[in-house]
């Protein structure tokens, strides 16, 4: 026979138990918002972290002038140094949603930077052969609604005053970590003002398309070019516009062969060469080319080069 009193104390056992186990949980969990509040919205938690990024790798990365919260960040300046490079982005901010990270993205809403500057530095290394990747998929979905950079530039430590070779960059993107999908990458050069889109798969053989127009200087005009394939051949085409210089180009790549042009196709028509270099003469230069790889891998055929405004040369 059971004892009633037995079985009342077995049950208020069970079910102090589960009270304890439940209060624990939300405890956790309370603690848990509590801590991920803390880091997205406190400018203490961001100081936190940028001081424990500098003590873990402070021979590579450091990180100076940090504002705001880890959701909005200022940063004024990071210094990324390797043997072969040394990277400083300047004046960036960072709009984005932390919270997408629960949904295994990467959420931006903006990202700005005022400059970057790249030293590069002279390191011998060993040229290997170089071989498609497995794959270009992400472990995560990425959303870029809007990336800025003012002006890019390349070994410029030694020349004062030096004008960026990238300037007014803008960037939008949109990946589900298979597909990635570049809807904007617009910026300028002392040459030409670029407009692009791409679109790219993730798995191999990893088919690629890509649209860009050219807005170039001098008689170059408008151009607007293609790109077709995949990253085991590529079909490049490019037209300029009437009434520019008459530009015309196909290209097929391999671009992870040892020599990766395997066809060159051109035409160029009153091209001067002192529209992109100050030092170069005045010129209406046509040229025409006709190339293929042959059996030996080396791309042969035939260059014809005409000058229609012959002057000398001082």
């Amino acid at each position: 026979m059971n004892n009633p009193q037995t079985e009342n104390s077995a049950v208020d056992k069970h079910t102090r138990h589960y009270r304890t186990l439940t209060g624990s949980l939300l405890l956790s969990l309370a603690f848990a918002v509590i801590a991920g509040y803390w880091l997205l919205h406190s400018q203490s938690a961001l100081h936190w972290i940028a001081a424990a990024a500098n003590r873990w790798n402070g021979d590579t990365i450091q990180l100076t002038g940090v504002h705001g919260t880890l959701q909005d960040l200022h940063v004024e300046n990071i210094r990324f140094t390797s043997n072969e490079l040394e990277l400083t982005l300047h004046d960036l901010h960072l709009d984005w949603n932390p919270a997408q990270l629960l949904h295994r993205r990467i959420s931006v809403n903006r990202l700005a930077l005022a400059a970057i500057h790249i030293e590069q530095h002279a390191v011998e290394t060993e040229s290997s052969p170089r071989s498609p990747p497995e794959s270009l998929q992400l472990p995560f979905g990425l959303t870029i609604a809007i990336l800025t950079i003012d002006s890019i530039h390349f070994n410029s430590a030694s020349q004062e005053n030096a004008a960026p070779l990238i300037s007014s960059l803008a960037l939008a993107l949109d990946s589900d970590g298979r597909y990635h999908r570049l809807t904007r990458l617009d910026f300028t050069t002392p040459w030409a003002t670029i407009r692009s889109q791409a679109e790219l798969a993730g798995d191999a053989p990893f088919a690629l398309s890509a649209q860009v127009s050219i807005a170039a200087a001098g008689s170059w005009g408008d151009i607007e070019a293609s790109a077709t394939g995949d990253l085991q051949q590529l079909t490049i085409q490019a037209a300029s516009k009437p009434p520019a210089a008459n530009m015309a180009l196909q290209a097929q790549l391999q671009p992870f062969a040892t020599n990766p042009v395997i066809l060159l196709n051109t035409t160029v028509a009153q091209w001067n060469p002192a529209d992109f270099a100050a030092n170069a003469p005045q010129a209406k230069l046509s040229l025409s080319a006709q190339l293929a790889q042959n059996e030996a891998g080396q791309l042969a055929g035939s260059i014809t080069i005409e000058n229609h405004a012959a002057a000398p040369l001082d």
